[in-house]
């Protein structure tokens, strides 16, 4: 089975603002994944880093889990990912 170039595209940083990649369902092959947005929980000693008098944004850190699914209606097969990321000053804003 080929590897749907796709797919390093997730392994890519995603700026904000910018759509996910849609790799090939790996179930239907004739499908999509779409993904849902992430879920996203900034690590204690991240957190923890906010109350430092040189705090910068680049320190903050966390993981997210995101959820996919094939868009092929025939299909529906969910897909779930999790990754450790760090996020920039526009997480900041939200």
């Amino acid at each position: 089975m080929a590897v749907d170039p796709a797919l390093s595209e997730l392994a890519r940083p995603i700026e904000d603002g910018q759509p996910w990649p849609r790799p090939a369902c790996p179930k239907c092959q004739t499908g999509y994944i779409g993904f849902s947005a992430p879920t996203e929980d900034e690590g204690h000693d991240s957190a923890s880093a906010r109350n430092h008098p040189a705090f910068e944004p680049e320190w903050i850190s966390g993981t997210f889990v995101v959820r996919g699914q094939c868009e092929n209606p025939e299909c529906r097969q969910a897909v779930l990912s999790t990754a450790l990321e760090n996020w920039t000053v526009a997480a900041l804003e939200k």
